[in-house]
């Protein structure tokens, strides 16, 4: 049997695990020997990667960090294509270019792998070089067209200022010098680090913020629970809503206490909440859980979902016929809500319109009351469901297979 690796890099969602562990798992059942080196492991834990892959030949690591942009400044750094938003992690500084590869070469001397599998992995592709075969897993954001320079994240911008263009072009010489460092031949474009061997687009065009320059054809997201028929919202329990959002969101103090001041109850799953607001908002209204819900069995008991713009949540709340608040807090939330806002059933808040805690009852209670999210919300559950087509499970399954056998 192979030994494989299977990496998450960079992201913060839940969608990153959630895209990786049924490949993983499918895999390890095969009989693979599994190296899986993760950004977040209590996260994964949560997750249940204990108990989804037990009994596999395993063996889990911490993946290589990249410093993570904070504080109220980042949001105002204007990000306009993915270099833009790479060099808030440093990827334009030699040395924690350097440092970020050696670490991987490390995991990669240890895994020995036959392949690799990444999610969001860059730093994993650029220590890698061509020394094995990799696939690469991701959505709309995190996989731009290969082979060409990076087109505008922005859908609504045609052509990119020239600071993102230098950002781009001094990323790609940062990287060129470590790979030739390494012996290593330089990717053409930075797109080029975000390719495999092979590539799987996990989105829709309505959240893929590269659709008018990708030629290649994408795969339905996979990473989604089962939802059985849906139930129209007004036979759903009233007041109820369901939350997700990090514990460092700048509006979740807003947010938990305008659903107290209207009564709401429901489910929250806040990773990282501070205990000071747990203690806070604690009561019989909005009962916190510690672990990430399963939202197929979730969603149709809710008559609202409240979370940060997620992929996979916003396209789980369409499928459920669930009306939707998001509150998003980089661009490549805001892309995925604008597709969600297509569909009429959601309200879309910035950082900018969210003021205060009246604004924010504002909007929960328009969706709340308003007869036209749900009726909207629940002709886009019919059009997610025609939508439908063979699991891609079954093909990424296959290439890696075709990928070892090679």
């Amino acid at each position: 049997m192979a030994r494989i690796l299977i990496a998450w890099e960079l992201g913060a969602g839940l969608g990153h695990l959630t895209r990786i562990l049924p490949v993983a798992e499918a895999l390890g059942r095969r009989g693979h020997r599994l190296f899986l080196a993760l950004q977040h492991l209590g996260a994964a834990r949560a997750a249940g990667l204990p108990e989804r892959l037990a009994g596999a030949d395993l063996a889990v690591r911490q993946a290589p960090r990249w410093p993570v942009p904070r504080g109220p400044h980042v949001s105002k750094v204007p990000t306009h294509s993915l270099a833009d938003v790479l060099k808030l992690f440093g990827f334009h500084e030699a040395a924690q270019v350097s440092a970020v590869a050696r670490a991987w070469r490390e995991i990669l001397r240890e895994a020995q792998p036959d392949l690799v599998i990444g999610d969001f992995s860059p730093g994993l592709r650029l220590a890698l070089g061509e020394r094995c075969p990799m696939v690469v897993l991701g959505n709309g954001y995190t996989v731009p067209p290969a082979g060409r320079p990076l087109p505008p994240i922005r859908p609504w911008e045609a052509v990119l200022p020239p600071a993102s263009l230098e950002a781009e072009a001094e990323i790609t010489r940062t990287l060129a010098d470590e790979m030739a460092a390494a012996g290593d031949r330089a990717p053409g474009h930075l797109s080029d680090l975000f390719a495999g061997t092979r590539t799987f687009v996990c989105t829709v065009p309505d959240f893929d913020p590269y659709a008018a320059h990708r030629s290649e054809a994408t795969v339905a997201p996979f990473n989604l629970p089962a939802i059985g028929p849906v139930v129209p919202v007004d036979q759903r329990p009233e007041g109820r809503v369901f939350v997700y959002l990090q514990g460092d969101h700048p509006d979740l103090p807003i947010l938990l206490e305008a659903l107290r001041n209207l009564g709401l109850s429901g489910i929250a799953y806040i990773p990282g909440l501070p205990p000071s607001l747990r203690e806070r908002f604690a009561g019989p209204g909005l009962e916190f859980r510690d672990k990430p819900q399963p939202l197929g069995e979730l969603l149709p008991t809710v008559r609202l979902l409240v979370h940060h713009g997620g992929l996979s949540t916003a396209y789980a709340g369409l499928a459920s016929a669930t009306p939707q608040l998001l509150l998003t807090w980089n661009l490549e939330h805001l892309v995925t809500a604008r597709g969600v806002a297509r569909y009429g059933c959601s309200i879309v808040t910035t950082q900018v319109q969210r003021k205060n805690v009246g604004t924010m009852e504002k909007a929960l209670q328009a969706l709340a009351t308003d007869p036209r999210p749900r009726l909207a919300a629940e002709q886009a559950a019919k059009i997610v469901a025609g939508r439908a087509g063979p699991h891609p499970l079954a093909g990424i399954l296959a290439a890696c297979e075709e990928l070892l056998a090679a």
